[in-house]
């Protein structure tokens, strides 16, 4: 082995060091082979480097300006992907995904899940969570009161406050401004209407609908909106118009220039209507009637697959087209001159009662109606024992259990109801169901909560074929 000199008072050069460490570590690495990582295996772990997003970079356009040329390298971010119109706190931010996955779902009745078709994209009013700020806070006031465990008891009222009251600034500010009419105001105003319906205070409600109508007036008119716009907005009217009795601040003619869907109001017109009263009924009462026993039949072919499944815009096309006519009959607060007897009265009201089963809250609840309920109960003291309107009458009460009624069946109505049950004939729910069903019934979303209130009512029958109470003592 030949030796090599190291001159401890001179510097080492680079070479040198190499060759130190080559030879002292050539007895220890004898056999052994140099093993190292491909130089292109550090690439992935590397942070990629990306441009910033055109949406941010028109936020802070002066910045983006300043350093044009230069490309941001930062960390990929580990995140869900959703940007909201305006940077929410951590919390706040949870808050908003957890909405945001309880709206997705198809809202509507749950029984008619499998009659109407789930929409292909996600509803605007879904959308506009990303895109206005205004209609995001509104959104999340309303959901403080729909979603249990958003927040807890003690902050919810506090949270709620925060929120309506960063909308109605929003709105306030945007109504002074150039954007006073834009569809990102409209919807804004239409998540106060929604916050105020789920509150129960329907004037409050109306007050903001009619702002609605204000702007759309300025924007030459509803049909000057986009259709799902005007939907929102229809639905909004004809609800208030159902709660305060009031006219409607649009018309059927508006509705139906704007829909989507070739739903009309001719679903009635090849009904043949076996039914001896029915030459007695208002004609125009008579149209209407013969358009919701078309509407029931549509949802019970659908149900029983003879027919194909409804659009989510067919839908709520066909609720808005009855729901505005029937209002043109006559308003609830004004029962004159049209409703001339008892019998169209009651049918009046049945449709009614029986369409408001399909317009249901956020949460697939029906909104309490007293006023409904009070003139259901104000008639059927007027029905007396073989009335022609007898028949009609146990129609409207059964049909209302599944919306005015839903929660809670007051005394008066099965009081009323075992009467006309006892003075028609009726000794079982089947023969209940045929008499009834002649009438508009959607049997997915009418014929439970109508049996259980049949089960609750119906009185029993002894042996002689007459009718007992529970104790057996025949009822005179």
């Amino acid at each position: 082995m030949r030796w090599e000199f190291v001159d401890e008072n001179s510097a080492i050069s680079t070479t040198t060091r190499k060759r130190i460490r080559s030879h002292v570590a050539r007895g220890k690495n004898a056999g052994r082979t140099c093993r190292r990582p491909p130089r292109l295996s550090s690439v992935g772990d590397k942070p990629s480097s990306f441009q910033v997003p055109i949406i941010i970079a028109n936020a802070h356009a002066v910045a983006v300006d300043r350093d044009r040329d230069l490309a941001c390298h930062l960390e990929r971010p580990i995140t869900n992907g959703l940007i909201f119109p305006v940077e929410l706190a951590p919390q706040t931010r949870i808050i908003a995904e957890k909405v945001l996955d309880f709206l997705r779902d198809l809202r509507g009745a749950p029984e008619l899940f499998h009659i109407v078709e789930e929409p292909n994209a996600p509803l605007i009013w879904v959308q506009y969570m990303f895109l206005d700020e205004a209609y995001l806070h509104s959104v999340l006031a309303t959901s403080f009161t729909l979603i249990p465990g958003l927040v807890s008891e003690k902050d919810k009222a506090a949270e709620t406050l925060r929120h309506l009251s960063r909308t109605l600034r929003l709105i306030n500010d945007r109504l002074s401004g150039v954007n006073a009419t834009s569809d990102d105001t409209i919807a804004a105003v239409v998540g106060m209407v929604h916050y105020e319906r789920h509150q129960g205070q329907f004037g409050r409600a109306l007050v903001h609908t009619r702002g609605l109508r204000q702007l759309a007036d300025l924007r030459g008119g509803v049909r000057g909106l986009s259709s799902e716009l005007s939907m929102k907005i229809f639905l909004c009217d004809l609800e208030c118009s159902f709660q305060l009795g009031c006219d409607t601040l649009f018309s059927a003619e508006d509705v139906d220039a704007m829909s989507m869907e070739t739903a009309r109001n001719d679903l009635g017109s090849r009904i043949a209507i076996g039914w001896a009263c029915s030459q007695h009924i208002d004609p125009y009462l008579l149209i209407l009637f013969r358009h919701g026993l078309g509407f029931a039949l549509s949802y019970n072919d659908i149900g029983a697959g003879r027919r194909a499944r409804l659009s989510y815009t067919a839908y709520y096309d066909m609720i808005l087209s009855f729901g505005y006519r029937l209002m043109q009959v006559n308003p609830l607060q004004q029962r004159q001159p049209r409703i001339a007897s008892h019998l169209d009265e009651v049918i009046h009201l049945g449709l009614i009662a029986f369409l408001c089963a399909f317009i249901r809250r956020l949460d697939q609840e029906i909104a309490d109606n007293q006023l409904l309920a009070k003139l259901l109960r104000s008639v059927a003291d007027k029905i007396e024992a073989g009335s022609e309107a007898e028949e009609a009458l146990l129609w409207a009460l059964f049909v209302s259990t599944a919306s005015v009624f839903r929660k809670n069946v007051p005394g008066w109505l099965a009081s009323k109801a075992r009467a006309l049950i006892q003075s028609l004939g009726l000794r079982t729910w089947s023969h209940t169901l045929c008499l009834i069903s002649k009438y508009p019934w959607v049997n997915a979303l009418h014929d439970k909560p109508a049996q259980l209130f049949w089960l609750t009512i119906a009185p029993f029958y002894g042996s002689s074929g007459e009718m007992t109470d529970e104790m057996g003592d025949v009822i005179h």
